[in-house]
């Protein structure tokens, strides 16, 4: 059972939390002192912290500086702020200062669960991330998807065979940082691995560069630089059938030979190939050898898109997002819910390029601890205007009427309270609503 820490000097309040949140270990603390003393002795990954403790119970600077201190001491802390105040500046300043969320009272317990809930499971996730970059460097690709899963099985079996490797997929997806993972579990690792990249060459000059030079030998090849090590052949779907044609005869022989010479050169040499299109159809229109393609496919490896594996989109940001702070000392050290939504919602063309560039961007923008919807540079799902088709006016109307109760909850942070204000209804009305629509207050994300 997970522990959550409760700063909060209202004793009533205290019992309303202790019998609503009954999935979690409860510690309760009543001021900064004990809430210190707590949060060392038992590390809970969540804290609700009541920004109104004494003796500042207006201005909030009590709770503040306990929020500062909890940071200080472990700046994973998933800090939900409860603030009695109308006035939301202190906690937005509490945002600024790296909280995860907050609430304003009055408390609706079941909306609060909600918020604990996407705590914990974003705590689980960033220690997920956390553990697998102690172990990426070496072990395989990040994520936590069956499709990363079944890569990295993959990876380690190729790793141990000999055999040339086809990896296939979307650019931006990973197909080089596979062929390194590969390299560096193989027997090889203490080689060189050398990256081809057919698209930077023409086509008359990509065998030169390839197997060398064929007139005096003067110019090594990258097959012969990679010698007892790997090459990967980056895009070999561009290779001039000429060169398919010596590729595939290297494979089938590791010799490679060269028409106006009489030299024989044996290279102990992995080959890896990348490739952003579906071979097959390169064979069918007869542009890419049948036999070159059936030897690579032997062991293939097809690397799917971000989108396809939409739970693995945290735990990525939270890796670039931990590489950033390594390299430039970047005060961000987080993600705020909406940015959270954001990230998840949107659908990744650039695949994992496009995440690390937004990410890094993100951080430029950010004026806070954490990044916010405002710092990322697309718009996601969310914000575009869905295009059902209107049957009926009734229907219409309550399209739109379940729409802007969903945006209101939303925008609220889900306190039924606020939303009903901003419907300008009362909230015995909008739980009639919400009812009447099916709307689940526990799935709604803000």
């Amino acid at each position: 059972m997970d522990t959550l820490l409760i700063i909060e000097d209202d004793i009533g309040i205290q019992k309303q939390l202790k019998w609503h949140l009954t999935d979690y270990n409860l510690i309760f603390a009543t001021t900064r002192q004990e809430g210190i003393t707590a949060l060392r002795r038992f590390e809970p990954k969540v804290v609700t912290l009541d920004l109104g403790l004494p003796p500042d119970q207006t201005n909030a600077s009590e709770g503040l500086q306990t929020l500062k201190e909890i940071l200080s001491l472990n700046p994973d802390t998933k800090v939900i702020v409860i603030t009695g105040n109308d006035n939301k500046k202190y906690a937005l300043k509490a945002i600024e200062d790296g909280a995860h969320d907050y609430y304003q009272k009055p408390i609706d317990s079941n909306i609060l669960n909600v918020i604990i809930d996407r705590a914990f499971k974003l705590a689980k996730l960033e220690l997920e991330s956390l553990k697998q970059q102690q172990n990426h460097n070496i072990s395989g690709i990040i994520g936590c998807s069956e499709q990363v899963q079944g890569i990295n099985q993959t990876i380690k079996r190729a790793a141990l065979e000999n055999n040339s490797i086809l990896i296939v997929g979307e650019p931006g997806t990973g197909k080089k940082t596979v062929s390194h993972k590969i390299h560096m579990q193989s027997q090889r690792c203490d080689h060189p691995i050398i990256v081809f990249k057919c698209a930077l060459f023409k086509p008359d000059a990509i065998e030169s560069h390839l197997f060398g030079d064929d007139i005096d030998g003067s110019t090594k090849g990258v097959l012969e630089e990679a010698n007892n090590g790997t090459i990967v052949i980056d895009e070999v779907s561009l290779l001039p059938l000429r060169s398919q044609l010596r590729l595939l005869q290297f494979l089938r022989t590791k010799i490679i030979t060269y028409s106006n010479r009489d030299v024989k050169l044996t290279v102990s040499v992995k080959v890896i190939c990348t490739s952003k299109y579906i071979l097959e159809e390169k064979v069918n229109d007869n542009t890419f050898i049948s036999e070159l393609y059936l030897r690579l496919s032997l062991s293939r490896i097809i690397v799917p898109a971000l989108r396809e594996r939409s739970e693995d989109i945290l735990i990525l940001a939270q890796d670039f997002l931990q590489q950033e702070r390594a390299n430039n000392k970047c005060r961000v050290n987080g993600f705020s819910n909406d940015a959270i939504q954001s990230l998840c919602h949107y659908h990744w063309p650039g695949n994992l390029t496009e995440l690390n560039a937004t990410i890094k961007s993100a951080i430029r923008c950010s004026r806070g601890k954490l990044i916010t919807k405002k710092d990322l540079s697309f718009t996601d799902k969310k914000d575009q205007d869905d295009t059902l088709p209107v049957l009926s006016l009734r229907s219409a109307r309550e399209n739109v009427e379940r729409k802007a109760i969903l945006q209101a909850v939303t925008i609220s942070n889900g306190n039924i309270s606020k939303a009903a204000g901003l419907l300008g209804i009362t909230r015995p009305t909008l739980y009639t609503l919400v009812e009447k629509h099916g709307i689940s207050l526990g799935k709604i994300q803000t």
